[in-house]
């Protein structure tokens, strides 16, 4: 009899310690989160995650933050991710993801940077298959005004095993990009400031690696590789994009974002090389 008591006391202190303690880390996450950015590229239906066995028409993934701090002036930074995909019958799916992460101090606006992105693609269910796609991104900081991209590629699975994918896929895009002259160093700003616009293809090539190390951490990354292919026109640019996923909750994640751009050929006098990593928090759900 005591020994039967003993055991369920402590079942029942052990049961109430684990609610306690992801309660505790939870709301540390989400009150966290309101302090830094959240950042996210990598589609969320590319995690190498447990799913559910009936497939959801809708799939939705949203991250967002604000701070505000009173120093000489009100400085306030919001950034915002939401991505959607809508799974249709034939195992493909439509995809939408927008980020923007806007910074002013005062009525200064310091930064606006963002991105609109949808695609069309298999779900990982073929061995080859197309995939579609648009995209329009900016940039305050560096000068974009816009870099728009249309592109067509054909995906490939190189690699699929429980816990574990990697594909590639091949492809050309057309983009077009208008430039001004606020990110360029005073010193090399002409007298004469016109906007610059670039229209040419480009080869787009990329590879998509998903893991999942156990039930509570899952880890996507992307790395494209871009260039053109006529003569005087290459500029070949680098960009990687990653994401380790960290489960706080049924449909809560803590995010480590990291990603980097190497462009040899810069349309503009500006740096070859930028990246960024943050901290934030993710819900997902589908219906």
């Amino acid at each position: 009899m005591l020994l039967d008591f003993v055991l369920t006391y402590l079942k029942y202190k052990l049961l109430n310690t684990s609610i306690l303690i992801r309660f505790v880390i939870t709301f540390a996450l989400v009150f966290l989160s309101a302090h830094i950015n959240v950042a996210a590229q990598v589609l969320n239906i590319d995690r190498e995650k447990r799913e559910d066995s009936l497939l959801k028409r809708w799939d939705l993934a949203v991250g967002l933050s604000l701070s505000s701090d009173k120093q000489k002036r009100n400085l306030l930074e919001s950034n915002t991710n939401l991505e959607f995909v809508r799974n249709l019958p034939s195992r493909y799916f439509v995809a939408g993801l927008l980020r923007n992460d806007l910074e002013y101090n005062g009525p200064t606006q310091i930064q606006n940077e963002g991105l609109v992105h949808f695609r069309f693609r298999d779900r990982d269910t073929r061995k080859y298959s197309p995939e579609l796609f648009i995209q329009s991104i900016w940039n305050g900081q560096w000068g974009l005004e816009y870099r728009h991209y249309v592109g067509a590629s054909i995906r490939a699975r190189l690699l699929e095993k429980k816990g574990l994918d990697l594909y590639t896929g091949l492809g050309l895009l057309h983009e077009w990009e208008r430039w001004n002259w606020s990110g360029v160093s005073p010193e090399l700003q002409p007298s004469v400031q016109s906007k610059i616009f670039v229209n040419r293809w480009r080869v787009n090539q990329y590879f998509k690696l998903s893991a999942r190390a156990g039930e509570w951490v899952d880890f996507s990354a992307i790395s494209y590789f871009q260039t053109g292919f006529v003569s005087g026109n290459i500029s070949p640019r680098w960009y990687v994009d990653a994401n380790t996923y960290f489960k706080a909750g049924e449909k809560v994640s803590l995010v480590l974002h990291w990603d980097h751009i190497l462009d040899s050929h810069p349309t503009q006098p500006i740096d070859r090389f930028f990246y960024g990593f943050s901290i934030g928090i993710q819900y997902g759900r589908g219906w």
